[in-house]
């Protein structure tokens, strides 16, 4: 969810026009966001407050991808003059087609990653995969996707917590993410036969596996192997090759994701880390802030200038 900053309506002159014609009142929101750019195109994190009509408006740019980590109802938005409302639930991914989609009233502070592709990246990966007329992508709101959320993971610890990870690490995860979306949502296939991923019915198996057994110590390949129905060393192989990173740093991911909820529902941080595997209270807290970019109990708005809260939202406005 690319989002209009204080700079000055960076976007293009056409974007820029269409917001104001839709926006009366507008109210400066000051998002909390990293942007990198590479040669494959640009990724960017971001945090941003609740914003009600009229006061602000996020725009996804067209042919993005775009992760939600965080929920949100009846979210209000506006694609080529028509005007609807989403439900977001988090690990939500959406595409944005040629059209921007405006996000014109959201409840929820949100969370999100947004890749953008270059045109001659997406179009040289429609052309290989041969479906050339998707290269513009389409609007789709569709659901969650292990693989993206994946992707969006690594993204967003390397833009919140490495810092100065390589561009070329960008660059190769925007075209991953993009072969993923023609292969998934437009039908598209590479020419050479076989990728050395793991099937869609063994990769549901063992993602399946792993987050009914989030809370076991035990977990450990050979285990995940078997689920799979492979040697150890192709499970590893074949799984890093599916979501780009190891079985260790999913799980570890996936765990901090739950640990999140549920400090945030109330409940002990340190009960918490060594019901997640974490025996030490310490290595909990780097681990928590490496992945989310926040300390232990940090909510995301706490990270945005006062100047961006905007008006109220009632729960029933």
């Amino acid at each position: 969810m690319d989002t209009l900053r204080r700079a000055g309506f960076r976007q293009a002159d056409a974007i820029a026009v269409a917001v104001h014609e839709q926006v009366s009142n507008f109210v400066t929101v000051v998002p909390n966001e990293i942007t990198r750019a590479c040669a494959a195109g640009t990724v960017e994190h971001a945090w941003l407050s609740r914003f009600a009509e009229g006061s602000y408006v996020s725009v996804s740019l067209p042919s993005s991808i775009c992760l939600t980590f965080s929920r949100h109802v009846g979210a209000q938005v506006l694609i080529a003059g028509i005007r609807s409302s989403r439900d977001v639930n988090p690990g939500c991914v959406s595409i944005t087609g040629p059209e921007p989609v405006y996000w014109t009233a959201v409840r929820e502070p949100a969370e999100t990653i947004e890749v953008v592709a270059s045109a001659a990246v997406r179009t040289a990966i429609a052309d290989e995969m041969g479906v050339p007329r998707a290269a513009a992508l389409e609007d789709m709101h569709v659901g969650s996707d292990r693989v993206v959320w994946a992707i969006a993971a690594r993204l967003r610890t390397g833009l919140r917590a490495d810092g100065d990870e390589a561009p070329l690490a960008y660059d190769e995860l925007i075209w991953r993410l993009y072969r993923h979306i023609f292969a998934t949502r437009f039908g598209g296939r590479l020419r050479e036969r076989g990728d050395g991923k793991l099937d869609a019915r063994r990769l549901d198996r063992v993602l399946g596996f792993i987050e009914g057994h989030l809370t076991d110590r035990g977990l450990n390949i050979a285990t995940l192997a078997a689920v799979a129905a492979l040697s150890p060393f192709h499970f590893l192989r074949s799984f890093r090759r599916t979501l780009h990173m190891t079985p260790h740093r999913y799980v570890r991911a996936r765990r901090l994701e739950q640990a999140r909820e549920e400090i945030a529902a109330g409940r002990d941080a340190e009960e918490v880390a060594h019901h997640y595997g974490f025996a030490h209270l310490g290595h909990f807290r780097n681990a928590y802030r490496r992945h989310h970019g926040l300390a232990i109990g940090e909510q995301p708005h706490q990270r945005l200038d006062a100047r961006s809260a905007g008006p109220e939202i009632s729960a029933t406005s």
